[in-house]
């Protein structure tokens, strides 16, 4: 059911750092998109950090958001950085350590956020509406 509901969001998101790197895009600076509560759950679930930053199945606050920041290094590699932004009122919290997959660390290898993201990836929406 992530898959559905945030793997398709998610998919996007990589593909535009893809096109980012590929083409070491100057003109954006930032992408922006837009998604429900319920969009952010499943994301949440993906990453396996949603039982960390809403414990005791608590939904997230309206104005939450999830944040990934694509970042060049000094050596040319790319990591991923991901905040969570719970409500206008709270700070930030960098998650990136809390990834399942990523190193302890605020950042994530692209790479390595890629390979750990891709079976939520899907390939077929159609495909997998009929499976569920």
């Amino acid at each position: 059911m992530n898959k559905l509901r945030a793997g398709t969001l998610l998919k996007t998101w990589i593909n535009d750092m893809k096109a980012m790197i590929s083409q070491n895009n100057e003109t954006y600076k930032a992408i922006f998109y837009s998604a429900h509560d319920t969009t952010i759950i499943p994301l949440l679930r993906i990453f396996d950090v949603k039982d960390k930053l809403l414990p005791n199945l608590a939904d997230p606050d309206f104005v939450a958001n999830v944040v990934l920041e694509l970042w060049k290094k000094d050596d040319g590699s790319y990591v991923v950085k991901a905040f969570y932004y719970p409500n206008s009122i709270a700070g930030t919290i960098n998650f990136t350590s809390m990834i399942s997959g990523c190193p302890p660390t605020d950042e994530c290898p692209f790479d390595i956020f890629v390979n750990r993201c891709k079976s939520y990836l899907p390939d077929n929406i159609d495909l997998v509406l009929v499976t569920l």
